[in-house]
């Protein structure tokens, strides 16, 4: 596990006014709960972060939704649901939550969502008990996964394969993604690209164009989540 260490949260601090609900409406003895949770991605979504600019992704803001801990299979009430804007210029972000707990502590579970308008590209949870009076001073790790578009795809076939093209010409090649279970993936950001191209080149849309010379190179076809797809284009006269 690695900690966030890019234009990320890299400590997203939650700092907590826990109300109890027990005391009167005219004596309410509000003290803030700061509770600092950490973001950290694995290797597979730290990769998929850096190279979201290849995708003209910037996240923009973080949405945070509390809940009281569910007791069984359903999820529990909503103690706050919000979202704070992360300018680009931020590196941490500081989000000030007031809850209204059943009285002095209240197990409650934070979900944290890093988006780009209102898409979430990478999200996580983490449980900890909301108390009056008590302020956490170790962070709180979340696990943030990708959690958008495509991020089920776990196969890309590229067509046709192999490709023979004469020189100085145009051809549409196309891209179909795929889940584990051989679902047809459609939401899946793609971008093209050719290991040579003295030989070949390729536009965003798989559109491969050749020059004049001869040879052979390879299309490569890389999915946000990571997964990658290569193929053959052979020119000849």
């Amino acid at each position: 596990m690695r900690r966030l260490a890019f234009r990320v949260v890299s400590s997203l601090l939650l700092g907590i006014v826990a109300v109890s609900c027990s005391d009167s409406p005219t004596s309410l003895n509000r003290t803030a709960l700061h509770v600092a949770l950490l973001p950290q991605f694995s290797a597979r979504a730290q990769a998929i972060y850096k190279s979201l600019s290849a995708f003209a992704v910037t996240l923009d803001n973080v949405h945070v939704v509390v809940r009281v801990e569910a007791s069984g299979d359903a999820l529990g009430p909503v103690l706050k649901d919000t979202t704070i804007a992360f300018p680009a210029t931020a590196d941490q972000v500081t989000i000030d939550l007031e809850l209204d707990i059943q009285g002095t502590q209240q197990n409650v579970v934070a979900t944290v969502e890093l988006r780009e308008g209102t898409t979430a590209y990478f999200s996580g949870t983490q449980d900890f008990a909301a108390k009056q009076g008590q302020t956490a001073t170790a962070p709180q790790p979340v696990e943030l996964g990708y959690v958008g578009p495509g991020s089920s795809a776990a196969l890309i076939v590229l067509a046709p394969q192999p490709a023979t093209l004469a020189p100085s010409t145009t051809f549409q090649f196309t891209a179909n993604v795929f889940d584990a279970a051989e679902h047809s993936i459609t939401a899946l950001p793609l971008t093209w690209a050719t290991l040579d191209s003295s030989i070949a080149t390729v536009s965003q849309t798989g559109l491969v164009t050749s020059t004049g010379r001869s040879g052979q190179t390879t299309l490569i076809v890389t999915g946000l989540n990571g997964v990658i797809a290569r193929g053959t284009v052979n020119v000849q006269p």
